[in-house]
């Protein structure tokens, strides 16, 4: 399924309109989908740009923002079906596809900015994380052919430098001891038609300052 970044998207958008919307976490970077990037010996994240060009940019832990959360894809499982949530049967055509994405969440916060442990912080946002979508009242799933979409969380990791080794090779650990660091595991589940996508689509999808999810073809503001 080539729109998990705009899903991840939608996780943040949801974050900050309700358990991320006070004026503190406001001003924070959230970035969808990152990829690893090798420089020398060294490998990071980063974003890759929308407009496809060679350029990339670091979503490092930065301390110029109260908040950074970005979002990496570990792995994607799948399951045929022949009607939209029911399993297929020997002999059935395939008409649906379920699959299920495992997603890890970073989180870097500034504690000076934000005034919060790490478990409290982590625990605004895993009680506020958002759990399903429905096709019915939804125009982003509309727009992406998807006829469901899931979230479920799995788990956390607090602990920072095993975090920092897992996205980074080969560069210092840099977190400050006062500053929160942690990761948080999670699965997308989503159900749709087989060749029902158009990979070009995938460039038309951006996330608007304000955390709208726009449709740059037609410029339509999507609704989550």
């Amino acid at each position: 399924m080539p729109f998990l970044n705009e899903l991840c998207l939608v996780v943040n958008q949801e974050l900050r309109k309700g358990a991320l919307s006070e004026q503190r976490f406001q001003s924070g970077r959230y970035e969808g989908v990152s990829n690893e990037v090798t420089r020398g010996n060294q490998v990071f994240p980063c974003i890759i740009n929308n407009n496809r060009e060679s350029n990339t940019i670091e979503c490092s832990p930065d301390d110029t923002y109260p908040i950074v959360i970005y979002h990496k894809i570990l792995a994607k499982r799948y399951e045929l079906n022949n009607i939209a949530g029911q399993r297929s049967e020997f002999g059935d055509r395939n008409k649906y596809v379920k699959e299920t994405a495992l997603i890890k969440m970073v989180v870097y916060g500034k504690w000076s900015a934000l005034n919060l442990k790490k478990e409290e912080l982590e625990a605004i946002i895993t009680s506020n994380f958002p759990d399903n979508m429905d096709n019915q009242n939804n125009a982003l799933l509309n727009s992406l052919n998807l006829d469901n979409v899931t979230y479920a969380m799995q788990s956390t990791n607090f602990l920072s430098q095993s975090v920092w080794n897992e996205e980074y090779k080969n560069v210092d650990f840099s977190i400050d001891s006062e500053d929160l660091y942690f990761a948080i595991t999670y699965q997308i589940q989503s159900t749709w038609r087989k060749g029902c996508f158009q990979l070009c689509n995938c460039d038309y999808y951006l996330l608007a300052e304000n955390g709208e999810i726009i449709n740059t073809e037609n410029n339509k503001h999507l609704k989550t």
